[in-house]
């Protein structure tokens, strides 16, 4: 058998013999100097006699039936040998030092699953001989029962501790049973939590709303603060039922930290305030509309550029303001972010403004899911493009027109000018006076001219058609260097730097720039010995380069409005410097080659930004 045991918390059987008659059947039977057998064997429970050694000398009907034995089968064996089914050693046996007037119980369990209750007293079987009363008791259901009932109580506490981040449990205010994991909250261990009282886990303020909560028996969650060990506050969720213990009236309590999730609510509080901010006060028009491209929500800009009020727009469809033309494009770039196809989508289209005026725009489209992945609404932003559009209709108007009157010189005009430099050079030969050979040796010059201002003008047609690549500044310079040096042999050239190279993005007009300005420097030196210095230096994020000269120089006047197309009074030369040098991304400007000396020359610096 084993170990003694205190039945403390058995409930009474189901069966037709309780616990209660049990034991006072037994004290009954043990006041007896002389038992009867027929009396024990009328007995309604199990009944054996133990001789001193434990052995059985009598067992009544009711033990013979739970054993399953005849009574030849059990008299003079051990007990143990009947509960066990084994012969097995008695010398931890339950009974051991069992006193008179004593009641001692264990509980074992038999090899068929049942569980007994064995209740023994120490009697007189004879007048000389003193052995033991055992009365079984099959407590099964109860035992059973009680540790369905403890499984059940571990679950809800772990069902309670899972879904709070702590469960107590308090009488008159002072906690009788806590979790952990409250302990933990709190910053206390588990054995410090019991004994404290309830309103020591909290602010003074929030005590009195707890006080008022209990006294109310109040079951609704509610916010509260609580204190720590350390003195620090956390903000939870609290929640009390009132219950029993032990027959008492009692409050168990749970809570949970919110601080994370107030955190999360506050920002996305401020998040949506400030989407609300932007969206009302953004300069461009913005929109909310459902799936069935309908609007939702708009802001003021968005109303002006339609001309419709907020109400106007509420549920109207986006066709009722899109151009026929372009409807079925928007339906099918809709389409393709709800079904997931895009995330978003940009284009232009033109709307229809409550006036019938036509709008064009700019709208970029995406989509908004829901934590499940499906979209639920679409958030546009429309920006008005109608003056933009005019500009780049506009633009291509001039374009196209300057690239005829380009095509027309280059070909009408050039091919009529080759005619008139032709007819003028047969009367040349053919008159012969002085006067009107030098009236026609200068028309011819003029003629040769506009040839060489047209084919100039050629020479950049392509400018911003052609893409960049990285090129080489030292290479470019020093080229031109040694084409003008042999070009202009009574022109002294200098080129300096000290740069092995200097890589910038630019493209074959490079050369042209250079070119331009070398040659704007030789021409337009009136002086009998001329001067040109080249040089390069690297220069914060690119290169500086100047061409420099000793001519009579350009008044500051003049330099102001040197790249005015407005103020243009000829030639075309530094205007092309210019788009080459804007196309590279980059800046050119003229000044005193010697400072406060403008007459001494001219310096065109250019800056040009270095590859990344």
């Amino acid at each position: 058998m084993t170990g003694p045991d205190k039945p403390d918390n058995i409930a009474d059987s189901e069966s037709t013999i309780s616990e209660r008659q049990i034991h006072s059947s037994t004290q009954s039977l043990v006041s007896l100097s002389h038992l009867s057998k027929e009396i024990l064997s009328s007995m309604p429970f199990p009944i054996f006699l133990l001789d001193s050694e434990k052995r059985i000398s009598f067992a009544n009907s009711e033990a013979l039936r739970i054993v399953e034995r005849e009574i030849f089968d059990v008299i003079g064996i051990p007990c143990q040998s009947i509960w066990m089914e084994q012969e097995t050693d008695c010398s931890s046996c339950f009974l051991d030092d069992l006193k008179e007037s004593e009641s001692r119980s264990c509980i074992i369990q038999k090899s068929d699953g049942t569980i007994w209750k064995m209740t023994s007293s120490i009697i007189d079987i004879s007048e000389s001989q003193s052995g033991y009363i055992l009365i079984a008791q099959d407590v099964s259901r109860e035992i059973v029962a009680e540790s369905i009932q403890k499984e059940t109580d571990e679950r809800y506490k772990l069902l309670a501790e899972s879904s709070f981040d702590g469960v107590v449990l308090h009488v008159d205010r002072e906690i009788v049973e806590a979790s952990d994991s409250f302990a933990e909250l709190f910053g206390y261990t588990p054995d410090e939590v019991i004994g404290m009282k309830i309103f020591d886990f909290f602010t003074p303020g929030s005590g009195e709303v707890i006080k008022e909560r209990i006294e109310t028996e109040y079951g609704q969650s509610y916010e509260t603060v609580g204190l720590r060990k350390d003195g620090s506050t956390v903000l939870l969720e609290g929640f009390g039922r009132t219950c029993r213990y032990e027959g008492r009236p009692a409050r168990i309590a749970a809570v949970k930290n919110i601080e994370a999730e107030k955190e999360a609510e506050d920002a996305l509080k401020s998040s949506e305030e400030r989407f609300r901010a932007v969206f009302e006060r953004a300069g461009i028009g913005m929109a909310i509309t459902s799936l069935e491209n309908h609007f939702m929500h708009t802001n003021r800009a968005l109303q002006d550029m339609l001309g419709y009020t907020e109400m106007n727009l509420v549920n109207m469809p986006l066709s009722d303001v899109t151009h026929p033309e372009d409807f079925i494009l928007d339906e099918i770039l809709l389409r393709e972010i709800q079904l997931g196809s895009n995330d978003m989508y940009q284009l232009e289209k033109r709307f229809v403004r409550s006036d019938s005026e036509i709008m064009w725009a700019r709208v970029t489209a995406s989509v908004v899911r829901g934590k499940d992945g499906d979209a639920e609404f679409a958030i546009q932003m429309i920006e008005d493009i109608t003056d933009y559009k005019r500009s780049e209709r506009e633009l291509r108007t001039a374009s196209e027109r300057s690239r005829l009157f380009l095509d027309i010189m280059s070909h009408d005009i050039r091919n009529q000018m080759q005619i008139i430099l032709g007819r003028v050079s047969l009367v040349n030969e053919m008159v012969d006076n002085h006067v009107f050979e030098a009236m026609l040796e200068e028309a011819m010059t003029s003629v040769e001219l506009c040839e060489a201002i047209i084919r100039k003008t050629q020479s950049t047609e392509s400018l911003s058609e052609i893409p960049l690549k990285p090129r080489d500044l030292v290479e470019a310079l020093q080229k031109n260097y040694e084409v003008f040096s042999e070009r202009y042999p009574d022109v002294v050239f200098y080129f300096d730097t000290k740069l092995k190279k200097a890589t910038v993005m630019a493209d074959k007009y490079l050369d042209h720039l250079i070119e331009n300005l070398v040659e704007n420097a030789v021409i337009h030196n009136p002086r009998e010995n001329k001067v040109v210095w080249i040089s390069l230096e690297k220069s914060a994020m690119g290169y500086l380069f100047a061409i420099e000269d000793n001519g009579v120089g350009i008044p500051e006047s003049a330099r102001v409005g040197l790249f005015d197309m407005k103020l243009r009074i000829g030639g075309v030369g530094l205007h092309q410097s210019k788009q080459i040098v804007e196309k590279y991304s980059g800046r050119i400007e003229p000044m005193e080659r010697v400072r406060d000396h403008p007459s001494r020359g001219t310096r065109f610096e250019v800056w040009l930004p270095n590859t990344i």
